[in-house]
């Protein structure tokens, strides 16, 4: 039983009753989405003749899903995403309706089914991401992979019995009643989204327009691992999605709708089983060699379907190939979510968006246009195999990729340390008074636990950036401005000269407050120094952590965090954007040669030395330790 429980997909996230209800009730409408998924191209089959003009479909659907997926993650961001998720939802179910009303009538038009496919989309580009922006704010940071994992089950469990049901009633009773058993079912997720509760922006609101898309896409760009992940997607469906030929390769092999409904639904299916036993995806530390592998599997069991003479291997085939595609939607989204702070996960959704919807209908349109050119089996199995030879080509030229991690529980008990840190890194000689031993950079002194030191004030969130309330230290008397203990003082700006200076007169020693999700800090005691960025060659403050802790798991999220550092009564805080450099936090520009002088480099800044630096790269390693780069926008001290 203890291992079956390893295997089996985490339901820990469904005691959130929140996330229950979305769960349950978009899985529900999902099936009647699906439904009209295959009753729309098995329609414009039955009225053109022409799988091209099924892949059309992808054409009318990628415009709009282009412009509003971007801009609905935008909006999402400066919105109540409650309320924007249910008026998005009421744009689907009129749309439905109108696909219902256009099967009682039978225009029997193409271009109708086209106008209406590209209405949904509009929908669908708004809805999507905002549900997604949605589970990070009900689920702790640990659950989200568990989470994603059910959503993504629960979505292919609509997958596979939306085109079983759909063959059976296009079968029997055409294309109005198709149509009319999404419109019933939509009505489950409306359910949910009217029970959520109010979720508005963190940061208080912002302006929507194009600088607030295009800030988006500048993440992006700064967070490789990303960009790698979407290309993936991107190659994965536009080269090697088959969906487009399901209707002629139904009609032509297997026998009609009916053989069309099993091959729409085979790659659900398979996405199903592995979504079931789904238990050890969480506990994968390398989710980017993960992912390829995952993408690479997609592709080849994607080809070899192609070559399929029966209809019962081809399903087979094709759910080997879900499986492989569950894993890699998994990794995809958690690395977006727990990486993206939530003032810009609205946003990173929408592009989430655009490339897992997008992807298919590019690829639609691949397949389309290469069946009417080269014919239907030389488009699906060269589109699996190119897929295959693209993705490998790419994780060969960005092997950093496969540094990524998994996200770390706030509620972890913590170890010694700072809220997770063992005292197990070398130890360095403190070139302070005293000539002590301390911990290596980034590994705390003191009691263990994420309490936060004394003196240390409350982080509040202002709009989107973090604030200190009153300067550190306001506890003290403030000898420079004769305060008295409790009263609090105006703080002089300053630069990291003063920081620097101070290094010495404590050993290093320096408080690092991040963000929890729930806004409340996280403070810890580190071995902090000055140097310059190894990239830019800007002064920066920056510490060494220990791989897996929550500090980093919280600046993963939201990357900032503010240093303070103090010798006697004086003191200098530093407040700004993070940068994490590391075996599971790769950043462009810092191969593993230059990040094992960097953390040296660091540590030396801190005060220390060592007289065994093998030893010393040898336990960084181990402990796939990071640098954190703090690059300030504000230095404040209590200086005169």
């Amino acid at each position: 039983m203890p291992r079956l429980r390893q295997i089996a997909v985490n339901t820990e996230p469904l005691r959130n009753p929140d996330f229950r209800r979305l769960l349950l009730g978009q899985g529900v409408a999902f099936i009647g989405f699906q439904v009209t998924a295959v009753a729309v191209p098995v329609q414009m089959y039955a009225i053109t003749h022409s799988s091209l003009w099924v892949g059309l479909r992808g054409v009318a659907a990628l415009v709009p899903l282009l412009a509003f997926g971007l801009y609905g993650g935008a909006i999402a961001d400066v919105v109540d995403r409650r309320r924007l998720y249910l008026v998005a939802s009421c744009a689907l179910w009129a749309v439905t309706g109108a696909f219902l009303l256009q099967a009682i009538l039978r225009a029997n038009s193409a271009w109708i089914l086209l106008a209406l496919m590209a209405l949904q989309s509009v929908g669908f580009a708004v809805s999507s991401p905002v549900r997604g922006a949605i589970v990070p704010r009900l689920l702790d940071p640990s659950l989200v992979p568990a989470g994603n994992t059910l959503s993504f089950t629960m979505s292919n469990v609509g997958t596979v019995a939306g085109p079983l049901v759909a063959g059976a009633v296009l079968a029997r009773f055409g294309y109005a009643a198709a149509y009319a058993v999404d419109a019933g079912l939509f009505t489950f997720g409306m359910y949910a989204a009217l029970r959520l509760p109010a979720l508005p922006p963190l940061g208080g609101g912002r302006r929507v327009g194009l600088r607030s898309v295009a800030a988006g896409l500048r993440f992006i760009a700064t967070r490789p691992v990303l960009a790698l992940s979407f290309a993936f997607d991107i190659i994965a469906n536009a080269f090697a999605m088959p969906r487009a030929l399901f209707p002629q390769v139904a009609a032509e092999r297997f026998g009609g709708p009916s053989a069309a409904g099993w091959l729409y639904a085979s790659i659900a299916i398979g996405a199903v089983a592995g979504g079931l036993a789904s238990g050890w995806i969480g506990r994968i530390r390398h989710q980017g060699v993960a992912l390829v592998s995952a993408v690479v599997a997609w592709g080849l069991l994607v080809a070899a379907a192609g070559l399929a003479r029966s209809l019962w291997l081809a399903v087979l085939l094709l759910a080997g190939a879900g499986a492989a595609d569950l894993v890699s939607a998994v990794y995809r989204q958690t690395i977006l979510q727990v990486n993206a702070p939530d003032e810009m996960r609205g946003r990173m959704q929408g592009v989430f968006i655009v490339v897992v919807a997008g992807g298919p209908r590019l690829g639609d349109l691949r397949a389309g246009g290469t069946a009417a050119a080269v014919g239907v089996t030389a488009s699906w199995v060269g589109g699996g195999i190119a897929c295959v030879v693209l993705v490998l080509a790419l994780a060969v030229a960005a092997p950093r990729s496969s540094g990524t991690s998994r996200p770390q529980s706030l509620a972890d008990r913590p170890r010694r340390g700072e809220g997770g840190e063992r005292h197990a890194a070398p130890r360095q000689k403190a070139a302070g008074p005293g000539g002590g031993w301390q911990g290596a950079p980034g590994v705390p002194v003191g009691r263990p636990g994420p309490a936060e030191p004394n003196g240390c004030a409350a982080w509040r969130r202002r709009g989107a950036t973090p604030r200190w309330s009153t300067a550190p230290g306001a506890g003290s008397r403030d000898r420079g401005r004769g305060r008295t203990p409790g009263a609090g003082y105006a703080a002089a700006m300053t630069d990291l000269t003063d920081f620097a200076r101070l290094v010495a007169g404590d050993h290093g020693l320096c408080v690092v407050s991040t963000l929890r999700p729930d806004n409340s800090i996280q403070a810890s005691v580190v071995n902090a120094g000055v140097l310059a960025h190894p990239l830019t060659g800007r002064s920066v403050a920056a510490f060494v952590a220990r791989g897996g802790t929550r500090k980093l798991a919280n600046m993963r999220a939201r990357p900032r965090a503010t240093f303070v550092i103090r010798a006697g009564w004086q003191w200098v805080a530093a407040e700004g954007a993070v940068e994490l450099a590391g075996p599971d936090d790769p950043l462009a520009g810092i191969g593993a040669e230059r990040l094992r002088v960097l953390l040296r480099e660091i540590f030396t800044a801190a005060g220390g030395t060592h007289e065994d630096w093998d030893t010393y790269d040898k336990v960084m390693a181990d402990e796939h330790r990071t640098a954190v780069l703090l690059t300030p926008d504000r230095v404040y001290s209590n200086s005169v």
